[in-house]
């Protein structure tokens, strides 16, 4: 993309020069006999070309400006309202349907899970999760069981709504900064910047989010190929919950998501 436009930058210039040497050679034609007013035309041709070189320059980067600036500004509003939701009041308890405030595992096991109403939502799943080891004990997960506790999980919730919004918000700032014209660098610079906003548990709930709406398969879905081109979860593979559970999840999801 960079190369592009210093392609486009150098024919605009090249196009500049080619218009200033068709004059010169219509001025040396008509004005060869008055040797003064070729000079002043010469001049006035000079002239009118660099201001015009120079205009075009300041059009271009004016151009450029105010796209920037749009950009910021629609993404600064999308990672406010990330925030929010992450950081809200429905999202910094976990509020259950049923009055024990507790929620079975997805296998054939005795105890059920007893949520802690003063934890955020995040770290209870991610607690449940780590529960749900007991249903397979040395073995992985398989991918449909991970769906499954995905959804298990988030129909015993009061505020789902509010739980899966965080995530849709992420999902709607990855992808303004993919379709956007900004240089690879400058786009791993704004990825970095929403994945430091996101805490390891919130990373983590996110992560399985995604398992959850490739319904397993994570191998076709082109958000998460951006984000493991963008190393996104890097950070979240080396942090203790992951570390905690890392032996129930199947390889095939790992790579998916692992550059």
């Amino acid at each position: 993309m960079k190369l592009n436009k210093l392609i486009k930058q150098a024919l605009v210039h090249i196009l500049l020069v080619s218009l200033i040497a068709i004059s010169l050679l219509h001025l040396i034609t008509h004005c060869a006999i008055e040797k003064f007013c070729f000079d002043k035309n010469i001049m006035q041709l000079i002239v009118s070309a660099v201001s015009v070189d120079i205009a075009c320059l300041a059009y271009c980067h004016t151009k450029k400006s105010n796209k920037v600036n749009v950009f910021n500004n629609i993404f600064v509003t999308q990672i406010s309202l990330m925030k929010h939701y992450f950081f809200a009041e429905a999202t910094q308890e976990t509020k259950l349907i049923n009055s024990e405030g507790t929620i079975e595992l997805i296998g054939d096991y005795p105890s059920p899970f007893k949520c802690d109403i003063n934890s955020p939502i995040y770290k209870s799943f991610c607690n449940y999760f780590i529960m749900n080891k007991e249903i397979v004990k040395n073995s992985s997960l398989t991918n449909r069981q991970i769906v499954n506790i995905w959804n298990h999980f988030c129909s015993k919730l009061i505020s789902r709504s509010e739980f899966d919004y965080s995530f849709k918000f992420v999902y709607m700032c990855v992808n303004h900064v993919k379709d956007s014209n900004l240089e690879n660098e400058e786009k791993t610079k704004y990825i970095r910047i929403i994945s430091n906003m996101i805490n390891s548990e919130q990373m983590f709930c996110y992560f399985i989010n995604l398992v959850h709406m490739c319904n397993g398969d994570c191998t076709k879905d082109d958000t998460v190929r951006l984000l493991k081109d963008y190393r996104f979860f890097d950070d979240m593979f080396n942090s203790k919950i992951f570390n905690e559970v890392k032996d129930i999840i199947p390889i095939d999801i790992i790579k998916c998501f692992s550059a």
